[in-house]
């Protein structure tokens, strides 16, 4: 059965909440810079790569990948979001609530069409971002990047889609970075426990063409032990 036109999906509605973009952030260019900031670089030198940090040097490598993909991966509480933040302040990427902004393009659409057109959803929301980013700071952008954080809706099972194949479509033109909620281990990278409808498990080896992991608790944990 469809789903009532004007009812959000599950994982849209448990993040209304979180929405609100912070007061008082402006946006510049979303090219990705020439080189860090001096604080950055000195962290570097000494073994002390922060989790922000660690994601512009990915975003940069990530520029001559297939699909520019960047996932920061990590459970709630591991720092991607406050991460993802940093980065939109030092570089002035957008920094794009993706399950809120899809269900907003859903509320008119039936389940139906809502499955059938996730994608071009998906890519309208980098485009719109890029607008935007255009719009506050005019000018030609090298590589562009994108802050993708919340994707929770693109698990939902009954859009049965691949998460991953999704991430990587609006990659091929820019840097997408996007806060995957879940864990790298024995060599995997996963979305919820086994036996959920929503898990997702993919071998981290044969992701190397298309995307870039970065795993948020080992990040922390190394920087935490050198302290």
């Amino acid at each position: 059965m469809s789903e009532p036109v004007g009812r959000l999906p599950r994982a849209a509605r448990s993040c209304r909440a979180r929405s609100k973009p912070e007061a008082g952030h402006q946006r510049g260019a979303s090219s990705l810079p020439a080189g860090k900031p001096a604080s950055a670089a000195r962290s570097i030198l000494y073994g002390m790569e922060s989790l922000a940090d660690r994601i512009e040097r990915s975003a940069q490598d990530a520029a001559s990948l297939r699909h520019r993909l960047v996932l920061v991966v990590g459970p709630p509480g591991s720092g991607k979001t406050t991460a993802l933040r940093e980065v939109r302040d030092r570089t002035g990427a957008p920094f794009m609530n993706a399950s809120l902004e899809l269900s907003r393009r859903m509320l008119e659409l039936t389940e139906p069409q809502r499955r059938l057109r996730l994608a071009q959803l998906l890519g309208d929301v980098v485009d719109a971002a890029e607008a935007e980013r255009e719009e506050a700071a005019p000018g030609p952008a090298s590589v562009g990047i994108v802050l993708l954080d919340n994707i929770e809706i693109v698990f939902d099972p009954t859009f049965q889609q691949d998460p991953l194949k999704l991430l990587q479509g609006p990659s091929r033109h820019r840097v997408i970075v996007a806060a995957w909620p879940g864990t790298v281990a024995e060599g995997r990278l996963t979305y919820a426990v086994p036996g959920h409808p929503e898990r997702r498990s993919y071998p981290v080896a044969d992701l190397a063409a298309d995307a870039l992991v970065v795993d948020a608790q080992e990040c922390s944990a190394r920087l935490e032990a050198r302290r």
